[in-house]
């Protein structure tokens, strides 16, 4: 009992450590073990297209329609079999049964074979003919709820965009297994035959088509990588053919190293699951130090056991024992009450994406097995250097009081302190880093309005047929600013569409197809020339007068196929010097005649994970509306949100009865683009607190017993006439050198860290010295705070009740 704040500390720090550990592993486990439990896991593999002419282009993950079948149907001896997904490249696809309506955004269609290819189980209906049939629709047992409740779903009648039947043929069983492939519902390829899409089944220039094959058992990826250039050139038009290439990606791979365009959902990032499982071992090796440091420590405490033990003929391996398996008890216990943290907490974590982590630590066996037995060893190598001190006491010199390996001891104890307080300060100054980059990242300025915009995904739906209409209706609101139509969200994709020009010919270019007022909607700058014009000779919407350069071309009432509008990046690209020199210059689509009308200021068009490459804004045509407009963006006047957006609900309604009505705020959209460095930040705040507070309550055990030690000579130093504060500036050097060591030696080494990190963004904050003197100055006084108590309170007794407490 003498002894049980130290066995407290020791226990607390090491459950402590074990929990935060676990938490670590948990997020480590679920990001690496992505699809590994699809059949043929080692042979499936997905083909990416990259399109690239002088740098300009894409990688996509998505290549053209007949891709997967001719790959099957020309080289059956090296591909198995294929599937492909497709969703028409819609935001949301709409889905109803009886009055239940949903705009869905995991609804895809897929080949037959999805359920071959893929290990996702059925707990209804039969794997081999499910998505057999035409008009057949398979959906997780969470989406079978939503519309059906408790009912049986099979058989079942869903209704695709208010007029495709869908039969319901299976039913997915939940799991928490992971896929990069996050669906609610599958529906069979060749219902597609029906609709307008199926006259791009032969087009090997559009790639919706996530296309996946497994090759047969004896083929390797490099045979069937050598098939591509064949490929390309029988099947690829020769205008793009020489541009394109193939490549084959591993499944397996695909969620933590893919960032590619158009990817099937959000990925994570290597680069995160790497700092968490430092993270993880950082914080275990804490709390592993502070219990051999306190164990150490109190060795003094215990030679009167050791000398009764080794006097009645203990050996000294028997002691090493003894001590090693009462530490490896202590972690026994740590590692239970760890579980018990990590059960309480489990259902407030998250993954990467902010999705909850599926499952417990205690469900999964091997996972348990596991982490019991990293909490034990820990305690074993907590307790080696303790049992090796102990045990090495020599009778005859503790019979005499000669405890000199005592004293010895506290240079290991230093430098066990030292690599503490640096594994804590090196995770202060990332969650510092992480956080201002985060600040960063979400408030730079884009060169676009991001706030009071409301965006309304239409793809596919009745608004996108009757647009014009809608947006006059908007307009009669007067809560509604402006209003636009565009065919994706701005700031966060892209498409890209082939233009032609004389010096450059034919080249895919990173661009976005608009409707009127989408400059003046987003408050984007014009440099050089002017924005489109409609037909009424003024942008529609406009309240007041709208003053414009002489139309040099004189073609104001045909912007929609004259007229396009491009950045100073593509100026740059193009060689044209200044933005005056590109305004006239031939930048045209295979059914136009357009011509640069405009250059806007660089924005981006994209994430700040990317830099700004060229781009161009080109306006749809009225009889294309349909295909290309996916989203209509709408700016409410300040302070009018709640109006603005019942008058969209009030006009969605009056145009488009038979669908939900979902919009979402651009602002937020955007700031969901760095879900990853919010994740990290997060999870960098609470772990920093965590090994800062091990750390500290090792230093506060270590001081306590140290000062224990010392009783007698601050008696001493106190009969002598030594004030107070003398003698907590002497006790408190004893420890507080050894922080500052750890500062000394972790600055350099987080600098060089930080930046490495930084540089893989193409905009970053700059490392100031704020950071680090911010950083390093709250570990000082965090851990001046810990030795504080123990000091202050030894200094205040008088030199004879030190000396009556030391005897």
């Amino acid at each position: 009992m003498k002894n049980r704040l130290y066995t407290f500390l020791n226990v607390l720090g090491l459950s402590i450590g074990v929990a935060a550990f676990t938490v670590l592993f948990l997020l480590f486990i679920h990001e690496t073990q992505y699809d590994n439990f699809h059949p043929n896991i080692d042979k499936l593999y997905r083909i990416t297209q990259e399109i690239n002419q002088s740098g300009v282009g894409e990688h996509s993950a998505s290549v053209p329609f007949p891709l997967g079948p001719t790959l099957a149907a020309d080289y059956p001896e090296k591909i198995k079999t294929f599937v492909r997904l497709f969703n028409f490249q819609s935001p949301s696809l709409s889905v109803s049964y009886d009055e239940r309506k949903f705009n869905e955004q995991r609804f895809f269609f897929a080949d037959s074979s999805f359920l071959q290819v893929f290990g996702f189980t059925l707990s209804e209906g039969d794997a081999a003919t499910a998505l057999r049939e035409s008009n057949s629709v398979i959906l997780t047992e969470a989406a079978a709820r939503r519309y059906f409740g408790k009912e049986n779903a099979l058989g079942r009648k869903l209704l695709f965009q208010g007029s495709i039947p869908l039969e319901v043929t299976g039913v997915v069983a939940e799991s928490p297994r992971r896929s990069h492939i996050d669906f609610d519902f599958i529906a069979s390829f060749t219902t597609l035959d029906q609709m307008s899409v199926s006259s791009f089944r032969d087009n090997w220039v559009w790639n919706p088509c996530w296309t996946y094959v497994v090759l047969q058992p004896n083929v390797k990826e490099s045979d069937a990588a050598a098939l591509f250039g064949d490929l390309i050139d029988n099947y690829f038009p020769e205008s793009i053919a020489a541009n394109v290439r193939l490549h084959l990606q591993p499944v397996s791979a695909i969620h933590l190293t893919s960032n590619l365009d158009y990817e099937i959902s959000a990925n994570g990032d290597i680069r995160y699951v790497y700092i968490f499982g430092g993270m993880a071992v950082f914080i275990l090796l804490i709390s592993v130090i502070n219990f051999t440091n306190i164990s150490t420590a109190m060795a003094s405490a215990r030679v009167r056991s050791v000398m009764v033990i080794k006097a009645i003929g203990a050996s000294r391996s028997e002691l090493f024992w003894f001590y090693l398996t009462e530490s490896a008890i202590i972690g026994g216990f740590a590692v239970i009450a760890g579980f018990i943290l990590v059960e309480i907490i489990s259902p407030f974590l998250t993954d990467l994406s902010g999705n909850p982590l599926q499952g417990s630590v205690l469900s999964e066996q091997n996972m348990l097995i596991g982490i019991l037995g990293a909490g034990i060893l820990s305690g074993f190598l907590a307790g080696i250097y303790p049992a090796y001190y102990l045990s090495s006491f020599e009778i005859g010199n503790l019979y005499h009081g000669r405890l000199l390996k005592v004293r010895s001891g506290r240079r290991f104890r230093s430098i066990l302190v030292v690599v503490q307080f640096s594994i804590s300060l090196l995770l202060f100054i990332t969650t510092i880093v992480s956080s201002r980059q985060l600040e960063f990242l979400r408030n730079a300025k884009l060169g676009f309005d991001q706030e009071q915009i409301v965006v309304v995904p239409v793809a596919n739906s009745r608004i996108a047929q009757v647009f014009p209409e809608f947006k006059e209706k908007l307009l009669n609101a007067p809560a509604i600013a402006s209003v636009t139509a565009m065919e994706e969200v701005l700031g966060k994709s892209y498409q890209t569409h082939e233009f032609y020009n004389e010096e450059k010919g034919s080249s895919f270019y990173p661009s976005i197809i608009v409707s009127h007022d989408f400059i003046r909607t987003f408050n984007i700058e014009i440099i050089e020339g002017r924005d489109f014009i409609s037909r009424s000779g003024k942008p529609q919407g406009y309240d007041s007068d709208f003053g414009v350069v002489e139309d040099m071309f004189g073609y104001f009432d045909e912007d929609e196929r004259n007229a396009v509008i491009i950045n100073e990046a593509m100026v740059e690209y193009m060689g044209w010097g200044s933005p005056i020199n590109a305004i006239g210059k031939t930048l045209s689509r295979r059914t136009g005649n357009e011509k640069v009308i405009g250059v806007v200021k660089n924005f981006h068009f994209s994430s700040l994970h990317k830099h700004v490459a060229p781009f161009v804004i080109d306006l749809a045509g009225e009889n294309i509306n349909r295909n290309y407009i996916k989203y209509v963006a709408v700016k409410i006047k300040p302070d009018q949100i709640s109006q603005g957006i019942e008058a969209i609900g009030t006009a969605w309604t009056a145009l488009n009865p038979l669908q939900a009505f979902d919009y979402f705020f651009l602002k937020e959209k955007l700031d969901k683009l760095y879900i990853k460095e919010q994740q990290l930040k997060q999870i960098s705040i609470w772990f920093t607190a965590i090994a800062v507070l091990l750390a500290c309550m090792g230093l506060f055990g270590l001081s306590s017993f140290v000062v224990e030690q010392q009783r007698r000579e601050i008696g001493i130093r106190k009969a002598i006439g030594a004030y107070d504060y003398q003698l907590v500036a002497y006790l408190g050097m004893r420890f507080l050198w050894m922080i500052l060591l750890s500062i000394a030696v972790t600055l350099p080494v987080s600098y060089f860290l930080m930046r490495q990190w930084l540089s893989s963004f193409p905009y970053h904050i700059e490392l100031s010295p704020d950071i680090f003197l911010i950083s390093g100055g709250i570990i000082l006084i965090v851990s001046a705070i810990a030795i504080a108590y123990h000091t202050i309170r030894a200094a205040r007794f008088t030199p004879m009740e030190t000396i009556v407490r030391t005897w």
